[in-house]
């Protein structure tokens, strides 16, 4: 009987270890993502308006007739209130981003993007040579996803949805 029992595990076990990694490897766990390099720049170019709270140029990374969906607010149609409500972000000193794709790919009319963000505010601001601390410097991270869609030669946000990773704690 033990003799069974061992040539059954010297048969299986290497059967199910290949098994576990075909698996792993279908599900992107034990390689790289792809990511798309026309939405990875894109990405980077919305992260540099975005940090320099400049709303107009931020919305036009967005279809006229786009949604934004925040966390915790209504969502929010079409490129002129996008633009409005990053006008808004903008005045309350929101701090700045920072964005890492997952993966990315655009094919014929659509793309998409899973990323994760990092939001960092506060600290200390130098004003007319004297440094001025304004909160306590602190980070809020999470993730994203968005749909792109073709305009034309372009490539415009039509979904962007995003939210904060909970706490610890929570």
């Amino acid at each position: 009987m033990r003799t069974c029992v061992a040539v059954l595990l010297a048969v299986v076990a290497p059967v199910e270890i290949v098994e576990i990694v075909q698996i792993v490897a279908m599900v992107g766990i034990a390689q790289p993502r792809k990511t798309d390099e026309t939405l990875e720049k894109l990405r980077s170019e919305f992260a540099s308006a975005f940090n320099a709270r400049d709303a107009a140029t931020v919305a036009s990374f967005y279809a006229e007739d786009a949604t934004m969906m925040p966390p915790n607010e209504q969502m929010i149609r079409g490129r002129t209130n996008i633009e409005a409500s990053y006008r808004k972000t903008f005045a309350n000193n929101i701090g700045t981003i920072a964005l890492q794709s997952i993966e990315s790919e655009a094919s014929g009319q659509w793309g998409f993007q899973a990323g994760t963000w990092t939001l960092s505010s506060g600290g200390a601001a130098a004003v007319g040579g004297a440094v001025i601390v304004t909160e306590s410097p602190r980070a809020t991270v999470g993730k994203n996803m968005v749909i792109y869609k073709r305009v034309g030669n372009s490539w415009k946000m039509a979904y962007d949805i995003w939210n904060d990773d909970a706490s610890p704690g929570k």
